[in-house]
């Protein structure tokens, strides 16, 4: 009885008009929330302004159309291979360098964008949030008063499996209003909607492909399925044929980028081989990237890291300085330079790291962040 009354009291004040205003105001905290996943997603790509300006014009043309404008819409090219997008509540959105090398228009980058303004103009993020907390609290409960008896176990794991198919379904719902929404507004903002169906065709071809990268990363969190693909084909049906696709535009931006493509597959090839214990592997991925692209920060990275591991403790200072200087805003070069750091005895230069390391990302009194 106490849990039950504990668990309508949270219930209703998770959903209370008090509460959801207090969660969609709070930007100070949207936007700690945005640089922490910045920084957890790989930092932003410093390297390529012109792509940085690019995302954000392209988004910033749709957003105009979406039924918030008025939302603080931001828009960050992440420093990450692997194909991803995400959206906060406030219009704080994050898309992978990984994802824009595999796209192919203007108007496709519409579509994704698109996409991830529905997100967060009709509250997706920030219902799953509560969603998710509901059920978390209600299966603690639920723990709480059947713990004494034999079954437990067994309703722990129904209460396991409910919750992640109430999430799936949930997310399936808003996905779907994701896309209609998302090709609702590329339209309006003048791009051809039929590009929002080719993609989801390409999508659903790499999902069934298994496709090394997308499964952990665009796919774990936006799954396309046929219904996607004829739900999109429908909304566009729509429209009139026509409007800018854009490929030109894209190209001029992106090509000169994708060429580089094997430097940024180097970095992902080469966290396997170290995860693999396989250092000297580690090392030739990321000269063999850095040959390709001498600029990219997590190359110098991975470099170091591997020196690291195999005791080129001087060496490896250099490569994770070259990380710093050529991205002076992601933490992690800074934890792994303060690691060199204490291994040559300058506790001075890894307490300064450190702190480093700290501004840049809250999440560091977490004691496994220190470990090398």
């Amino acid at each position: 009885m106490n849990f039950l009354f504990s668990f309508l009291l949270f219930f209703s004040s998770l959903f209370s008009p008090a509460h959801a205003a207090a969660a969609s105001q709070d930007n100070e905290r949207e936007r700690e929330d945005y640089l922490f996943l910045q920084q957890e997603e790989g930092g932003a790509d410093r390297i390529h302004p012109e792509l940085q300006i690019y995302v954000q014009n392209v988004g910033e043309r749709i957003a105009r159309f979406s039924s918030r404008p008025q939302l603080p819409f931001e828009f960050t090219v992440l420093d990450n291979p692997v194909p991803n997008a995400w959206a906060l509540p406030s219009g704080k959105i994050g898309i992978n360098l990984g994802l824009l090398l595999e796209l192919s228009s203007e108007a496709e980058l519409a579509a994704v964008l698109g996409h991830e303004i529905a997100h967060a103009t009709e509250g997706h993020t920030l219902q799953q949030i509560k969603r998710s907390a509901v059920l978390e609290f209600l299966q603690e409960g639920v723990h709480a008063l059947v713990q004494e008896y034999w079954f437990s176990p067994l309703v722990d794991q129904s209460t396991t499996l409910s919750r992640q198919l109430i999430l799936l379904k949930y997310s399936r719902t808003h996905e779907l209003e994701a896309d209609r929404l998302g090709i609702d507004t590329m339209e309006q903002a003048g791009y051809d909607p039929e590009a929002a169906v080719a993609l989801q065709k390409d999508f659903l071809r790499l999902y069934k492909e298994k496709r090394e990268g997308w499964l952990a990363g665009l796919f774990a969190t936006h799954p396309p399925s046929e219904e996607r693909v004829e739900a999109n084909r429908l909304t566009s049906s729509r429209y009139s044929k026509g409007g800018a696709k854009g490929f030109s535009s894209y190209d001029r931006v992106v090509a000169p980028i994708r060429e580089k493509k094997s430097a940024y597959e180097a970095v992902t090839k080469g966290r396997a081989a170290l995860g693999k214990k396989k250092f000297c592997k580690a090392l030739r991925y990321a000269e063999a990237g850095l040959a390709v692209e001498p600029k990219e920060p997590h190359l110098h990275q991975l470099k170091g890291e591997a020196q690291a591991l195999l005791g080129k403790w001087e060496e490896a200072l250099a490569s994770l300085s070259l990380s710093i200087s050529l991205n002076p805003d992601y933490f992690a070069y800074y934890l792994d330079r303060a690691a060199i750091f204490d291994k040559l005895g300058n506790e001075r230069e890894a307490k300064k790291d450190r702190e480093s390391a700290q501004r840049l990302h809250r999440d560091q009194n977490d004691p496994r962040r220190h470990d090398s």
